[in-house]
């Protein structure tokens, strides 16, 4: 068992519940923004992309590339949102004591290294790719943004 001490926090297990009310808005943010937006973004950046749609079976009829680019600023919001809520589940899980003699006759909530490994690998890839999500995706819409400029400027020079 992992012994999350967030989780286990949120249901009353280690301590007082309403302690945990930032971990709980998170959840929500999950259940009614990040869970569903993971799914557009998939269905959107695999619409232009003939290989994954047709190992998958999906059948797309848009044009490379035009499914695409326009949910990049969704997926970018995805990252950042993911990115920002996963940090401090991180943060807790981090600095929540070893399990020692100590914490064990203090009766603190500790969690044995090899917990903590567990939760990291848990918690750690929902840090990191959402990460490299917002940084893909702001500089995808930054290439977007100054190709618009340099077209915008050829018209005018004409």
């Amino acid at each position: 068992m992992s012994k999350d001490p967030l989780i286990g926090g949120a249901i009353g297990y280690f301590g007082q519940p309403e302690n945990y009310v930032w971990f709980k808005s998170f959840l929500v943010l999950e259940a009614i923004f990040q869970l569903p937006v993971f799914f557009l973004g998939m269905r959107g950046l695999l619409k232009g992309n003939e290989r994954f749609t047709s190992i998958l079976g999906i059948n797309c009829r848009a044009k490379r590339d035009t499914g695409s680019r326009s949910i990049y600023v969704l997926i970018l919001i995805y990252g950042a949102s993911t990115t920002t809520t996963t940090l401090p589940c991180l943060a807790v899980v981090l600095a929540t004591p070893l399990t020692n003699a100590e914490t064990i006759a203090a009766n603190l909530i500790s969690i044995t290294s090899t917990q903590r490994l567990l939760l990291l690998s848990s918690y750690v890839p929902f840090f990191l790719i959402p990460l490299l999500m917002t940084a893909d995706m702001a500089f995808r819409i930054l290439d977007i943004m100054k190709a618009g400029i340099r077209a915008k400027d050829a018209v005018k020079n004409q």
